[in-house]
């Protein structure tokens, strides 16, 4: 199978870190957060922002914060805002800013995995998890690429496109049978078209955890 990263470079560095892990009990493996900061976050890591329109005083915001870059509807999926963008004086975290979020990597670690065990449950409400073990083919630079469907690839894909509108990309590409209908998918380059990212970044997720258990054993 292709695979974007030295597995065995991800696992060296896991181990590296472990000792500085600062959540150790997470119910998420160190694996999986070690590959989600990679993809998500730059070299500030708890301190990382992706700011929209650098360039622009008047156009320029900050839309996703921390190690994971969690965005507004991840704060409000876990508790941290509520549904009308206020923060929750009562949030279990103990933040009470986007700064104070940046400035608290405990805080971040646990928002992320509350945010997984959240969708896991929306996926298995959704019956999503049914597609697990079908296979997706993609093309990469030229290459058909298979990738199988797994619970951790879809939950990796939930936390860039969420949970809902994952399960509603992968529904979209097997018929009622369960046979894959979407064709053959180039994704060697992201595209602009925002409808045709959620679909590009949802089998990249899926590409790209295919084999990185997001959960802890036991």
């Amino acid at each position: 199978n292709y695979r974007p990263f030295d597995r065995s470079r991800m696992v060296k560095l896991a181990h590296r870190i472990a000792a500085d892990d600062i959540h150790p009990d997470s119910k998420l493996t160190l694996e999986a957060r070690q590959l989600f900061h990679e993809e998500e976050s730059n070299m500030l890591g708890y301190k990382s922002r992706n700011i929209e329109h650098k360039d622009d005083p008047e156009k320029r915001r900050v839309v996703a914060w921390g190690m994971y870059q969690f965005t507004r509807i991840a704060f409000e999926e876990v508790g941290i805002l509520g549904s009308n963008g206020e923060w929750n004086a009562n949030n279990k975290y103990g933040v009470s800013s986007f700064d104070d979020f940046l400035a608290n990597p405990l805080a971040q670690e646990q928002a992320m995995e509350d945010l997984m065990i959240h969708h896991d449950d929306q996926f298995g409400n959704k019956g999503t998890y049914e597609f697990a073990e079908k296979t997706i083919d993609v093309k990469i630079d030229g290459k058909i690429v298979s990738i199988t469907v797994t619970q951790d690839g879809l939950l990796a894909a939930s936390h860039i496109e969420g949970a809902g509108e994952t399960n509603k990309i992968v529904r979209s590409l097997f018929d009622d049978e369960g046979v894959f209908i979407g064709g053959v998918l180039d994704i060697s380059v992201r595209p602009d078209d925002r409808d045709a990212e959620k679909i590009y970044n949802v089998l990249k997720r899926l590409l790209d955890f295919q084999d990185v258990p997001i959960f802890r054993e036991g």
